[in-house]
């Protein structure tokens, strides 16, 4: 029966998503229903209700980067496709295939929207995209005179895919057809007569398929002959790729140095950070607000129901705060904090400066930092978060003895550090790396994946494939490249905690199932605190902490 419970759940859902289509409750419980389900059969309907939730933006919609996938292999136009692109795949050999039929599979409602919102987290349907892009610039480039239905269709499709691309920031593979190609394309496109016609139009959505266009001065000239286009879609695109990443560059400049950025690992962590913002993300679905003090009481059970003693405004710092969805998420879910958020990051911050402006969050201060120089800040926070990042420090723990320092005496600190049970796909990944060569730049990372693609499945790095960064450059260095990386066992965590004289208060799990197992398996562990238990649980399950350790502590009293 347990099996049965997440059908059931989904169909009740579903029912409230669409009795209230707007109720941002309902579609999220919707939305997240589908990762329970491992395997979930198409069913009438599925096209309409997965457009609602894409169509929304209370929804998050990254809830969708599996069971997309999924329901799109499932559709008989790529369904067919499929053993062709996974012998491609196999065989690291582009297969031969019928552009009529590719695009077909491409002209999908559901695809159209899933490549302007989520990751499609799936090896053959990048493979796809990888096809379809390739073919179209082909056309575009043969002298084809394309009859205007078709190049209409075309674009409907490439421009969304164009934005695709822009997000995971040209990861796709390139051979020396496409690049030839595209250098004669883009000195067409340079014309400084260029009429914005149907088909130049197609010439620059393919291109920008290719290239940032924002760093290409080609793309930023031929962008000024489409701006004022009727296509709502091309003025997206060219809003996304061009015009807010210039936005970025100006507010680079306003962003202070609050310390000196000198340590050998955090210079080189700033560098591979510096090359693209990362992540990139587009909304972030508001869940209802309250207060830190009552949010950590109901996460706690450690605390027993009692809200923990914070002043009426409480400080917080967030040390590494990427490109802003963690203070963002803090800022809108405790309207009371003021937020100090820090990165050695200029290009990150900067777009998280930009999504601040644009959410019109009044209570988050950024700056350029190195957590080792923060001391000199002289200042003390009542909530520390710093998840994903002590474990590309030199030294983490020297790093998280600075945020000790820093933390309140009555404070919480919230840590998050990578598993070494949980990540051994990523160690195999990283020694596969390390065996062939293959270093950081965007033509390593494509032709590295391009290898762990054609992988066996049995191969443990290969495994690296369920980890939504690996479809992405910056995520995937992040991933598998990093320039630093240290791992932790729960055991190791227990030692520094004793050393640092800090007390474990609990795990943010990843799943609310997880939560139920551990409940279920160690019912008179009613904090959900016991470091035994919490060893031996994810010797059971390894793949628990797969993302990271994320949990919260205090000094011990």
């Amino acid at each position: 029966k347990k099996s049965e419970k997440p059908l059931e759940a989904l169909l009740n859902f579903r029912k409230a998503a669409h009795l209230a289509p707007q109720n941002a409750r309902y579609l999220n419980q919707y939305a997240d229903i589908f990762d329970r389900i491992a395997n979930l059969k198409n069913f009438d309907g599925l096209d309409q209700d997965l457009l609602l939730l894409l169509s929304n933006e209370s929804v998050q919609w990254k809830k969708l980067n599996w069971v997309i996938p999924q329901h799109l292999k499932s559709k008989p136009a790529i369904q067919a496709l499929v053993p062709i692109l996974n012998a491609s795949l196999k065989q690291k050999a582009d297969p031969n295939v019928d552009f009529g039929k590719v695009t077909e599979a491409m002209a999908d409602n559901v695809m159209l929207a899933a490549l302007k919102r989520i990751r499609l987290v799936d090896p053959e349907l990048e493979k796809l995209l990888e096809i379809f892009r390739r073919q179209t610039l082909a056309a575009v480039a043969s002298g084809i005179d394309l009859n205007p239905a078709l190049t209409g269709v075309l674009i409907a499709i490439v421009t969304p895919l164009a934005q695709y691309c822009f997000a995971n920031e040209y990861v796709f593979q390139e051979n020396t057809f496409e690049t030839q190609t595209l250098k004669a394309l883009l000195e067409d496109l340079q014309a400084p007569d260029l009429e914005p016609t149907v088909h130049n139009a197609l010439k620059f959505v393919i291109a920008c398929c290719y290239r940032q266009p924002n760093k290409s001065a080609e793309l930023v000239a031929a962008s000024k002959h489409f701006n004022a286009s009727e296509s709502k879609e091309l003025q997206g695109l060219i809003k996304q790729t061009i015009t807010e990443p210039l936005i970025e560059e100006d507010i680079k400049k306003t962003i202070p140095p609050l310390t000196p950025i000198s340590d050998d690992i955090s210079l080189l962590v700033q560098e591979m950070y510096e090359e693209n913002p990362y992540p990139r993300w587009l909304h972030f679905p508001y869940m209802g607000s309250t207060s830190m003090a009552h949010n950590l009481a109901t996460i706690l059970p450690v605390l027993g129901g009692k809200q923990p003693v914070l002043p009426k405004n409480p400080q917080v710092l967030i040390a590494g705060c990427g490109t802003g969805q963690q203070p963002i998420s803090t800022a809108l879910a405790f309207p009371e904090t003021r937020l100090l958020a820090v990165d050695l990051s200029l290009s990150s911050i900067a777009y998280a400066k930009r999504k601040t402006t644009e959410l019109k969050i009044p209570n988050i201060e950024y700056g350029q930092a190195d957590i080792m120089e923060l001391r000199g800040l002289n200042r003390t926070f009542d909530i520390i978060e710093c998840a994903g990042v002590l474990h590309h420090m030199h030294d983490p723990v020297a790093g998280w003895k600075v945020l000790c320092d820093l933390l309140d005496d009555n404070g919480f600190m919230l840590i998050g550090l990578y598993s070494e049970i949980g990540r051994q796909d990523i160690v195999a990944a990283r020694d596969f790396i390390t065996s062939n060569g293959y270093s950081d730049s965007l033509q390593d990372i494509r032709d590295c994946r391009k290898s762990i693609l054609a992988l066996e499945d049995d191969n443990l790095a290969k495994h690296v494939l369920r980890h939504g960064d690996f479809y992405t450059a910056s995520a995937c260095r992040d991933l598998i490249f990093h320039v630093q990386e240290h791992r932790f066992t729960i055991p190791q965590i227990t030692d520094i905690l004793d050393m640092l004289g800090l007390e474990f208060l609990g795990f943010t799990l990843p799943f609310a199932h997880v939560e139920e197992m551990y409940k279920t398996q160690y019912p008179e562990d009613k904090t959900m605190t016991n470091m035994d238990n919490w060893i031996e649980f994810e010797e059971n399950y390894p793949s628990t902490f797969s993302a990271m350790y994320k949990f919260w502590v205090r000094k011990k009293r």
